[in-house]
This record gives C-alpha cells, structure tokens and sequence, in this order.
C-alpha cells in the first residue's frame, strides 16, 4: 500500500499509479488500516471501470460530483450568474452532500447525508427527507424549485456520454417530483406609499430603494454592485452596468440615464461616502437589504413577504412599470427599454432606442416620486416620533 501521513494533516493520504496515471489524494481516513482499505477500494473501483464494468458502489458522491455539474454548466451553457449555480450547489450538498472538514464551514443543524448519485434511486424515500428538509427551511417555492432543478441538473449531466462511465448513467430519480406552482406577484404601490416606504428607512435602505426607482433598469444585484468609478460617469449623466441578466447573449451593457432628482441623489450620497461603492453602510459595501427593507415596509404600514401578497424590494420594479404603462405616448418598445426587458422581444428587435430618448419619460416619472428629500435627509436613529415628510 501507498499511503501516507503528513505533518500538517489529520487524514491519511494515498498515492499511486495505474495505467500511467497518477492518482493522489486524502482518503478521509484517520487510521492506516482504514486508509489502506479506503486505496483498495479505489483500485478495485478503477480496474471495474476499466474494464467497463459499473457498480453502483462506484457511483461518484454528490460531494465529487457537483464540481463537475459546476464546471459543465458554467463552461458549456455560458451561465451569466456562475455564483447563483454555486450558491445553489453549496446548499443543496448540506444535504447530499459531505459535512465539512473545517468547523467553521459546517451549518448548525444540516443533516449532511454524505450520499452518492445512486442512493436516492435505491432508497426512493430520501427525496421525501430532501422535501421536508426544504420545508423546514421555510424558503418560499420558486427557491424549492430551484434546489430541485439544482440535483436534476446533476443526473442530467451525469448522462452526457462522457460521463456514463463514471456515473453509470443513472436514471433522474427528479422526474416526477412535483415542482411548486409560480406565485405571480400582484402589488398595488402607489407613489405616496413608495415615498412613506423610503422616508422611515435607514439610509443606505432608501438610497437603494430611491436607485431602484428613479433607474428601473436596475435590478437589486446591480444596485448594490454600483462603484462610483466603474458604473458612473464623472458628471452622473449615465449609469453603465455590463453584468446584468437582460442579455446573456449579447453580452451588451444597460446604460440608464440619470434623471436631475437622482443626480441630486447621488451627489448627496457621493459626499457622505467616497468609499468605493455607491451602496454602503460604516465605509463597508452593502451585500443584502432585505432586513431593512422589511423593517421599513413594516414602519410604513407596509405587508412584507411575497408569500404574504405583500412587498419586497422586486416591488418597486413592478410598481414603476404600472407608472409608465399609466402615462401616455410610452409606446410598449419604449417601456420595455426603460426597464431593461425583453418581454417583447419580437417589437425590440426591429426597435433602436438611444439611451438619451428615456431622459423624457424618467424625468416625468421623477417628477411623479419627489424623494430627494426623504433620501437626503441627515441621519438620524429611526424614531417613531420622527416627523414624516410629504410629497
């Protein structure tokens, strides 16, 4: 046997040849006689594949596998969100997946199943634990759906022809797991409420919040992923974002025109912060503002919670497209341009808009949200004293 301990390790190691090929790594093992045992296991397992012999004993583990599903769909598919399929994979492998070696990385209470790609097409019961295990996590259904397709993606790409004989091309035990229905949103802002909303926020909450409306290009990841130097120009006529979700294809960047009132915005925040990001909190970038979204629709009479038919930050989207589809001359190119969308695709391909034709309607739609002030107001701890600003 081969296999070996080094200083800085706790597991023992293997290290060996087969067929001219180098095989290296740690065997998870803490004694010689389990490492030694876990080497020969490996060896028989690659004499079997070799001959095209598959067991299901051979099967990779979620843990292995998922590395390869990563670099398949990010490679292959050009995905435009890498880090969204990486944080799904992360998730979903605190089921399947092997609990971590480092205590700082293991997620209290996550069941840590340490399973293989086979096991749950021999032990059908273990996708009923996987879906009360995503209850319990209380998640609402399109992020269920998503950690479904997620281990789906898995078996799909374990049945490319290159990967049969590692996998055995095992059959999707996904197929026919009941996925949850799409909840539409339906919220009803108006600008007075959408003024209330932002005026008892704290400030970096409303600052987005304020992007966010004034700039409906921009989504929330690109709100909060602002730089001053990168995004925006020097005299704050124009915000360019080129990692954006719109056009994977085209790889083109959005280019959002500044309105006077945002401008006024941005200025003001450009004083409080000459830190790198537009968005920030103590010097610090803003990575979430869910908590304080949530507080501040509480604060204003708002419900919070898309799965209570309340609002979340995604909302103020929808309530500047009701805006524009309520004002009139804004022909439907012009409204989808405006928002960055491509729901009329088949209209926008024969439609070339320059950005500067959108100052118009921004500018009316600034004009109908006079929130400049309730964003530059002076700091201050929220208080339920506070005297309210109105439009």
């Amino acid at each position: 046997m081969s296999v070996y301990k080094q200083k800085d390790r706790q597991a023992w190691t293997y290290k060996f040849q087969f067929r001219g090929k180098q095989y290296k790594g740690s065997t998870g093992q803490l004694t010689q006689e389990d490492a030694e045992a876990f080497e020969a296991d490996l060896k028989a397992k690659l004499r079997r594949q070799g001959a095209g012999i598959f067991d299901a004993r051979d099967a990779p583990y979620f843990q292995e596998w998922a590395g390869v599903y990563y670099e398949y769909e990010t490679t292959r598919k050009k995905v435009k969100r890498p880090d969204r399929v990486d944080d799904l994979i992360r998730v979903v492998l605190r089921f399947w997946g092997r609990r971590p070696s480092d205590p700082a990385k293991v997620v209290a209470g996550e069941p840590y199943h340490d399973l293989k790609l086979w096991d749950p097409i021999e032990r059908p019961e273990l996708l009923d634990e996987f879906e009360d295990w995503m209850v319990a996590r209380g998640v609402a259904g399109s992020t269920r759906n998503h950690y479904r397709s997620t281990i789906s993606g898995m078996y799909r790409v374990a049945q490319v022809p290159r990967y049969r004989k590692i996998t055995g091309n095992p059959q999707n035990p996904m197929v026919g797991v009941p996925r949850d229905r799409r909840v539409r949103r339906n919220v009803d802002l108006t600008p007075a409420q959408m003024l209330e909303w932002m005026t008892v926020a704290s400030y970096h909450v409303r600052l987005a919040l304020a992007i966010a409306a004034l700039a409906p290009k921009l989504r929330l990841e690109n709100v909060l992923a602002l730089e001053w130097a990168l995004h925006l120009d020097a005299g704050l006529t124009r915000i360019t974002v080129s990692d954006h979700k719109t056009d994977a294809e085209t790889q083109e960047p959005i280019v959002a025109m500044v309105t006077e009132q945002l401008r006024e915005i941005l200025q003001d925040a450009r004083r409080r912060n000459r830190g790198r990001y537009v968005v920030s909190y103590r010097g610090r970038r803003v990575r979430s503002v869910r908590a304080g979204v949530a507080a501040a629709a509480k604060r204003a009479g708002l419900t919070y919670g898309m799965r209570r038919g309340g609002v979340t930050f995604h909302a103020i989207r929808h309530a500047v497209a009701t805006f524009f589809a309520e004002m009139e001359g804004l022909s439907e190119p012009l409204r989808a341009s405006l928002l960055a969308q491509r729901d009329i695709a088949t209209t926008q391909g024969y439609t070339h808009l320059r950005p500067v034709h959108e100052l118009g309607p921004l500018e009316r739609l600034s004009a109908l949200l006079p929130i400049a002030a309730a964003v530059t107001q002076p700091w201050r701890r929220f208080s339920k004293h506070r005297p309210k600003l109105t439009a």
